[in-house]
């Protein structure tokens, strides 16, 4: 299968509307693709069921933007905990042996760096340097309950000093989802290294589903960002959910500027259309 991806305003890949582009190649031998689409680490992951599956859309980290202070762009952390990075790589996944699945992912030098994080305090030099990432996932079910788990890892080929490592956990039952994910840095870099954790709860019912989800960003710089997001949805027909979100975020920074160290609460609500 092959799949081309575009959007609105033009990517990061050469000032393009072509979001992501891939080529999927599957069989009793696994899974093979290559193309602009993200490595196994984002493939495999396990998130809160608000960030990811429930409210895709209303990311908790976007409830931080509004209070980052835009003369300090280097205070502001990411809150999703996974390298979403489209640049040019290869990736394999092994066939499902009792719902368990190993994968690996190789770009030639990503042009952000490594897992695409240059927003978030990427070293200088950091940007023309082959990544590999490596993970396990798990998809099984035991008594009616759905277990889903993950762990990865990725580096540098030319100099591994800078790591990323991921995991995540999660439980289905009886309409309710619980799980979680973690997501971590480290390398030379004192800036460079951060942590973000992300945890929620969420139940559907027919049309109906309401969910809560917490999310922290803590770096050995001393910044830190966290929300808390209630938020609902109702499916309306095919491809038709109205949904929205109340939140809360908190910024504090050891940055010394006033604007770094606030706090609010907003809401949001749209109708989402997929076809």
């Amino acid at each position: 299968s092959a799949m081309i991806q575009f959007e609105a305003e033009a990517n990061e890949n050469g000032n393009r509307n072509v979001d992501e582009q891939w080529v999927d190649v599957s069989g009793s031998f696994g899974s093979l693709r290559l193309g602009e689409k993200e490595g196994v680490m984002d493939r495999f992951a396990v998130r809160a069921p608000l960030a990811d599956d429930f409210l895709g859309w209303i990311q908790p980290q976007d409830a931080v933007v509004w209070m980052k202070d835009p003369t300090a762009a280097a205070t502001f952390v990411t809150l999703d905990t996974r390298p979403t990075d489209d640049s040019l790589r290869i990736s394999y996944v092994t066939p499902s042996f009792y719902g368990v699945q190993a994968g690996v992912s190789y770009a030639p030098k990503p042009g952000a760096g490594l897992g695409g994080r240059a927003g978030a305090g990427v070293p200088n030099g950091d940007v023309n340097r082959d990544e590999v990432q490596a993970g396990l996932s798990l998809n099984t079910e035991f008594s009616g309950v759905k277990v889903m788990a993950d762990g990865s890892f990725a580096t540098e080929v030319d100099d591994n000093d800078d790591w990323m490592y991921r995991g995540g956990l999660g439980f289905q039952y009886a309409g309710f989802t619980l799980s979680g994910g973690y997501f971590g840095r480290s390398g030379e870099d004192v800036a460079n290294e951060f942590s973000v954790w992300e945890a929620g709860l969420h139940y559907a019912s027919g049309p109906y589903g309401v969910g809560f989800v917490y999310a922290q960003n803590d770096t050995e710089s001393g910044t830190s960002r966290t929300v808390y997001e209630l938020g609902g949805n109702y499916t309306m027909g095919p491809g038709v959910n109205l949904v929205g979100a109340l939140f809360y975020a908190d910024a504090d920074a050891d940055t010394g500027a006033a604007n770094d160290n606030r706090d609010g609460i907003g809401a949001v609500t749209g109708l989402v259309l997929a076809f």
